[in-house]
């Protein structure tokens, strides 16, 4: 990428580059933009570019994990789409996360163990894979509060869903009572 006149090599996740496509941009004669992050590592320093600032927090969030680097978190935002790494972090699928080429088991689990509440609190959607609804934070806090007073998590997001189904305008407290009825 050339920016100011000055040339730099970016490593990009497939995700980022399929947006890319192979137009003028990929070739060198269009403009793109990216959303940049630079790690230092002994004498040299390495650019990370995304497409959007969701992939750049993504990785960022992702490289903060114990044990976790850059490698690793380019190989997640390569081997599973956003929303389907959130999920799995927000509803313990750990072994969604082990699919994904350099993550091994407990590199997932902590993973699922340091990132789910700060994605969490970050909101977003969360695609319920038992159901293929999109849901909001909402959905996601009441999958939690089930999971928490003993639901298994693919029975809380069965309920939920249900509960979404039948009430799509319920509230958070509404919206886990009425799932624990399904």
């Amino acid at each position: 990428m050339e920016a100011g006149g000055i040339g730099y090599r970016l490593k990009v996740p497939a995700s980022s580059a399929s947006r890319l496509g192979s137009g003028p941009a990929r070739d060198g004669g269009g403009t793109a933009r990216l959303y940049t992050v630079c790690r230092f590592k002994d004498d040299a320093f390495h650019l990370y570019g995304f497409v959007t600032v969701e992939e750049r927090n993504i990785f960022e969030r992702v490289c903060s994990v114990t044990g976790v680097g850059p490698g690793i978190a380019m190989a997640i935002l390569s081997g599973i789409p956003i929303d389907e790494f959130r999920t799995a972090v927000l509803t313990d699928q750990a072994r969604v996360l082990e699919k994904i080429k350099g993550v091994g088991r407990k590199t997932a689990q902590r993973l699922v163990l340091e990132l789910k509440d700060v994605l969490a609190r970050d909101g977003g959607p969360v695609v319920l894979p038992a159901a293929g609804v999109t849901a909001n934070r909402t959905t996601s806090d009441a999958i939690a509060a089930l999971t928490a007073i003993g639901f298994a998590p693919g029975e809380a997001e069965a309920s939920v869903s249900k509960a979404q189904r039948l009430h799509p305008d319920a509230d958070l407290e509404e919206l886990i009572k009425y799932a624990t009825r399904y």
